[in-house]
């Protein structure tokens, strides 16, 4: 491992503490796969944080499919908005599936939102208004 690895791998055990038995090479490889993703010149001094961000995103949504499959709601359902103890009973927004609507993963993981806050702290989005 270079220094530059070695480097992102410290930034990552410190950013996502519970994900500790990650193994270097696993968060190498994400974060490899995640790179072209980040942008250095949009994100600037924050890219190497929302790079951990992504990449520790990515590695506890592999968890979260490992361990309840990936059809599970877990893995594929909106966000919950609300739950019934009694009798159990949980609503989720929309999966998207088959609606025309978008769930954005991002949303499943703290890691995600992070990198999410950070994207939007450095990115403005264009909105426009047609009608």
């Amino acid at each position: 491992m270079d220094a530059e690895e070695h480097k992102f791998v410290e930034l990552f055990r410190l950013l996502a503490p519970d994900l500790a038995d990650a193994k270097e090479d696993m968060i190498i490889a994400m974060r490899n796969l995640c790179e072209p993703m980040v942008n250095k010149e949009r994100f600037g001094d924050l890219y190497d944080q929302a790079l951990a961000y992504l990449v520790a995103h990515r590695l506890a949504y592999i968890n979260v499919i490992a361990e309840n499959g990936a059809g599970s709601s877990a893995a594929t359902a909106g966000s919950l908005v609300s739950e019934k103890e009694g009798d159990l009973a949980r609503s989720y927004s929309s999966s998207g599936i088959g609606t025309g609507s978008y769930i954005d993963n991002l949303d499943k993981t703290a890691y995600g939102m992070e990198f999410k806050r950070i994207r939007d702290m450095c990115i403005v989005s264009i909105v426009t208004r047609f009608g």
